[in-house]
């Protein structure tokens, strides 16, 4: 069997985490989290994720500025 996505879930509301954490693990992928955007990129220095799952709505950096953020370290 091929190996999934590792995919990185960021978002303020631990709800939203825990039902996509849910319906994404249920399919075998690999799911870590971050409670904001300032989580997400630590997570992302020490791990590579084929996909990031970012609220756009949330308290410092906002989704938009983490991608910008993103695109300047230029991961990708």
């Amino acid at each position: 069997m091929r190996k999934k996505a590792d995919i990185l879930i960021i978002d303020d509301e631990p709800v939203v985490v825990d039902s996509v954490k849910k319906i994404l693990s249920a399919e075998n992928f690999t799911v870590d989290t971050a409670r904001d955007s300032n989580d997400g990129l630590k997570k992302i220095e020490t791990r590579h994720y084929q996909l990031i799952i970012c609220d756009i709505m949330m308290p410092e950096i906002d989704g938009f500025q983490f991608l910008e953020i993103l695109k300047e370290k230029n991961i990708n």
